[in-house]
C-alpha cells in the first residue's frame, strides 16, 4: 500500500504540490494540483546563474543517508532549517531540486557539500589533472571585444 506523503493515510493519486510530485489521499489532495499520466522525473545538474556551478545530481542521497546518519527524522531536519516536511521528503526521493538557496541551508546545517564547480567535477572524475590544452587556453577573450 503506499502511503499518503502528506498525512500517512493510504494514497490513491499522485499531485503537485510545491512543485513536487507527491502521493496523496483523496483528502490531502485539495493541497495541490491532480498529475493525470505517468509521472517521471529525474534528478539532473541544476546550474547557477553564472554556469560555473550547479547542485551536485546525487542530492537525493546524500541528504537522506547525512539526516539518517545524524539520527534526525524529516520533521526536524525541516523545522531546524525552516522548510516544509514535504520539501525535504521530495528532495530526497528527488522529485525536488532545491534551489541554490536552499542548498546552502542544507549543506551548512548537514555540513556536506552539494554545490559543485564544474572544473571539481571535472577534475574529480579522472582522478587526475586533464593537462590537455583548450581552446580556453589559447584564446584571449580580451582581444574578441573590439
Amino acid at each position: 500500500m503506499t502511503e499518503c506523503e502528506i498525512c500517512g493515510s493510504k494514497a490513491i493519486k499522485k499531485a503537485e504540490i510545491d512543485g513536487a510530485i507527491v502521493n496523496v489521499c483523496s483528502e490531502c489532495v485539495k493541497y495541490g494540483k491532480v498529475v493525470v499520466g505517468p509521472v517521471k522525473i529525474r534528478a539532473k545538474p541544476i546550474k547557477d546563474i553564472d554556469s560555473s556551478r550547479y547542485i551536485d545530481p546525487k542530492y537525493p542521497e546524500l541528504i537522506k543517508k547525512t539526516r539518517e546518519k545524524m539520527e534526525m527524522k524529516i520533521e526536524e531536519l525541516a523545522k531546524k532549517i525552516n522548510e516544509k516536511e514535504s520539501v525535504i521528503s521530495s528532495l530526497e526521493r528527488g522529485h525536488l531540486s532545491p534551489s541554490f538557496n536552499l542548498a546552502k541551508k542544507l549543506e551548512n546545517f548537514l555540513e556536506i557539500k552539494l554545490i559543485l564547480e564544474y572544473n571539481e567535477e571535472f577534475h574529480s572524475s579522472k582522478g587526475k589533472k586533464d593537462n590537455s590544452l583548450t581552446i580556453g587556453d589559447v584564446v584571449d577573450l580580451g582581444e574578441l571585444d573590439d
